[in-house]
């Protein structure tokens, strides 16, 4: 049996993209395989421990990043035993992807490695449910946005809440993954009817875990759909909904998309 290694510097939603990978290489050795990454990124390991292709997450306190043009770099991880393994995969970005290069595909495609159907790729500890969301009594959408054109997202928030929490008595609860564990989050927004943010790395969790309904309000002009990287940072293996770029005009979007699912799952509140 081979024992084998595969590195990824960071960032966060790099990482997990990087999961579809490290599956394929998986499969493709037969045996479970080590994880690397850099120490700042150490939260995500008991996500990755519990993924059944990985044998083990390995935090390389010497992997420093000296800058970020194109995932962390440096690319390759320092290593002082790489006769320990049979073999080493580097699989952070050597280059810049390009417009017509989805990560999830870019990441593997150096390996010779083409993804097929590759969703679900993060895997989940069974009749396991997180602690926020066990015994709330109504349904919740998982939501989630990073610190960029933070005042769109926050006119978008503001016009979705009093959409769906009229005289205060909510359709659905909105719970904000970004309190929770990597392990946590993961599990809350495959068990939500639908995930809602940014292509942040909470939207990476939402494409592993095969979150059927993603929604996503992406304020920023390079990474949404329509955006010049607006298929690098996109997932062509895995459906979502593009919603509007106007703030309130998205939220009126998702507020009639979300009655839609709650008519369709029998949860609607009359």
């Amino acid at each position: 049996m081979s024992n084998i290694l595969c590195t990824f510097s960071g960032g966060f939603g790099d990482i997990l993209w990087s999961l579809a990978t490290v599956k394929e290489i998986s499969k493709k050795h037969g045996t479970k395989v080590d994880m690397m990454i850099m120490p700042q990124y150490q939260s995500l390991s008991k996500l990755l421990s519990q993924q059944s292709y990985i044998r083990k997450a390995i935090i390389n306190f010497d992997w420093i990043c000296t800058g970020s043009p194109h995932g962390d770099q440096p690319w390759e991880a320092p290593l002082h035993s790489y006769d320990l393994y049979d073999q080493v995969y580097h699989l952070t970005y050597r280059r810049h992807p390009g417009p017509t290069e989805p990560l999830i595909d870019f990441i593997a495609a150096p390996h010779l490695i083409k993804l097929e159907n590759p969703i679900p790729f993060i895997e989940l500890p069974k009749n396991r449910v997180t602690m926020k969301v066990e015994g709330i009594g109504v349904p919740y959408i998982a939501w989630c946005f990073n610190d960029m054109y933070v005042a769109e997202k926050k006119t978008f928030f503001d016009k979705l809440e009093s959409d769906l929490y009229p005289d205060d008595f909510p359709k659905v609860m909105l719970i904000d993954t970004r309190e929770l564990s990597w392990l946590d989050a993961a599990i809350c927004i495959k068990n939500a009817l639908a995930f809602i943010g940014c292509r942040s790395s909470n939207y990476v969790l939402a494409h592993g875990v095969g979150q059927k309904n993603i929604l996503v309000y992406e304020p920023h002009p390079n990474r949404n759909a329509n955006g010049y990287f607006g298929n690098t940072f996109g997932n062509p293996h895995w459906p979502e909904h593009t919603l509007p770029l106007d703030p309130k005009l998205a939220a009126e979007t998702v507020s009639g998309i979300i009655t839609n699912i709650l008519e369709e799952t029998k949860y609607l509140v009359k």
